[in-house]
């Protein structure tokens, strides 16, 4: 028990001290000295690198670094640059960077032009249904013309939306429907029924920009379908190839010919064979 009374005495001690200081005002403590926080710079902000698009997807593509962009799909690589099959049938490889997804819709700016002819008009997208665009030229002319024949600024597309589909459960020649029309040389073409003439008979847009008026016996439904028999124009050898239906995007189709390869075409080089 010695050490429990040296403690008392200690704590008696201490408190006699308190006493004899409390009739003078304590000083503040000091306050305790913070050091700064360290300064920490913000970690950069590194872009995601945008997905490569796969074989088949439709996209909106530059065209030759002029800052226009046209509507492509993919139909290969070369190294790390997309291969690029237009709605006009020219092919071109590009960068994914100079690639956007399909915005071409109603109110887009855009310049265009109408089948035999290359002089690029300002414009405004009215409305689209498959390949056939009516655009509100800036002229005043409100008329019809194949996508191939349409451009778009990057800055013009906007920043959301999806190219607009087929409208659905469409009588052949009705209006807004795809059909299969019979062209002057007999064979059946893609074609848009964008209205319908005077006449009463439909009148046509097909995949290159012609159009025309047909009567309904010059129509059938759209059967360019998986596995169909398909005839291709090849523009390089200047000759038509014969083969079966892979699979169609948007302006394009993946055609098996009979050597057993596969190959792109523009819709507007593809027909069905004659009967």
């Amino acid at each position: 028990m010695n050490h429990l009374h040296r403690s008392t005495l200690l704590l008696a001690a201490l408190g006699s001290v308190a006493s004899a200081c409390g009739s003078e005002e304590a000083a503040p403590a000091p306050a305790p000295v913070v050091a700064p926080a360290p300064v920490v710079a913000p970690a950069p902000v590194v872009a995601a690198a945008p997905a490569t698009p796969e074989i088949g997807t439709p996209l909106l593509a530059e065209w030759q670094s002029s800052g226009f962009y046209f509507l492509g799909v993919v139909v290969g690589t070369e190294g790390d640059l997309l291969r690029i099959m237009y709605a006009d049938g020219t092919t071109a490889t590009v960068a994914p960077s100079a690639t956007v997804p399909d915005r071409l819709v109603a109110g887009t700016a855009i310049d265009a032009h109408q089948a035999g002819a290359t002089q690029f008009d300002s414009g405004t997208l009215r409305e689209r249904i498959g390949h056939a665009v009516r655009v509100a030229y800036a002229d005043g002319r409100d008329m019809w013309t194949s996508v191939a024949f349409v451009r778009a600024r990057r800055e013009a597309l906007p920043a959301n939306g999806a190219a607009p589909v087929l409208p659905p459960n469409l009588a052949v020649g009705e209006p807004g429907s795809q059909v299969l029309a019979r062209y002057d040389d007999g064979h059946f073409y893609s074609a848009v029924v964008i209205d319908r003439a005077e006449s009463g008979n439909p009148r046509v847009l097909y995949a290159d920009g012609d159009g025309q008026e047909i009567t309904p016996d010059r129509m059938r439904p759209d059967a360019l379908t998986v596995g169909a028999p398909i005839e291709v124009r090849d523009r390089a050898a200047g000759s038509v190839l014969a083969g079966s239906l892979v699979r169609r995007v948007a302006h394009s189709v993946e055609v098996r010919l009979a050597d057993g390869s596969s190959r792109w075409f523009a819709l507007s080089d593809a027909r069905l064979p004659l009967e």
